[in-house]
């Protein structure tokens, strides 16, 4: 797992009400998003992927038993997508390894509508880590999606949000046949598909996990080009260590 690009988000480093809005504290000018360096891990409980991943094909992690696709009151697209399935309007994605046979898809609706959002929320949780494990592999970079994570109370109050780096991981959808040029990506062609692999990224959330507080996590996905809802896959989105599948 650790052979794959993985980057740390230093969330909190310190108890500073600095940039305060509404009560809650605004991250994005605090602090250097990503640190390249993958952070000492030594402490970080190893878990079982199937706590943190989607091999049940069910969204009742995220509040929704039995349920494989959520259409958020914003508008945008959760669901779950499995391994070589098609899932974009784009091609190239039934190229793309998973880490298991099912990742969640994050995106602005079918129309493509930048207005539109997806947002998924864990369920309550006292963190019982220091880091927080997201993997993501998004469509296209941050020229075309906006990625952000919001931690909220149990209550759903904003405690804190910050934007969250958009990775590829190489990734790189392909023109369908029928699909006109998208403006602004004219590296995007009918030969352009490359799989790409998923980016690790680390939540810091010690600062709850100390307090013995129980927070969620939401995150928050759109399209920035109009009628092109580029997606968001994520796996393994773990309180802890992924163990390998």
């Amino acid at each position: 797992m650790l052979s794959r690009h993985s980057t740390l988000l230093p969330l909190l480093c310190a108890l500073l009400c600095v940039g305060c809005i509404d009560g809650a504290i605004d991250l994005s000018d605090l602090y250097d998003p990503i640190d390249p360096e993958v952070p000492d891990l030594s402490d970080i409980t190893t878990v079982d992927p199937s706590a943190c991943g989607f091999e049940d094909n069910d969204l009742a992690s995220f509040g929704h038993p039995g349920e494989v696709i959520y259409i958020a009151p914003e508008g945008g697209k959760v669901a779950i997508v499995a391994e070589h399935a098609n899932y974009s309007a784009l091609g190239g994605e039934d190229g793309v390894d998973f880490h298991g046979d099912y990742a969640l898809l994050i995106r602005s609706n079918d129309a493509g509508d930048p207005g539109s959002m997806a947002v998924v929320r864990t369920l309550p949780f006292v963190p019982q880590n220091r880091l927080f494990v997201v993997d993501q592999l998004s469509e296209v970079g941050s020229e075309g999606i906006s990625l952000s994570l919001r931690v909220l109370s149990a209550e759903w109050e904003l405690i804190a949000e910050r934007d969250l780096a958009v990775h590829t991981g190489g990734y790189v959808p392909a023109l369908e046949e029928w699909h006109q040029p998208v403006e602004g990506f004219p590296h995007l062609t009918e030969d352009s598909a490359s799989p790409g692999e998923f980016t690790r990224q680390y939540v810091d959330v010690s600062l709850w996990q100390d307090d013995g507080t129980e927070i969620v996590l939401e995150f928050r996905q759109h399209t920035l080009v109009e009628s092109n809802g580029f997606f968001t896959l994520l796996d393994n989105l773990c309180d802890g260590l992924p163990a390998d599948l």
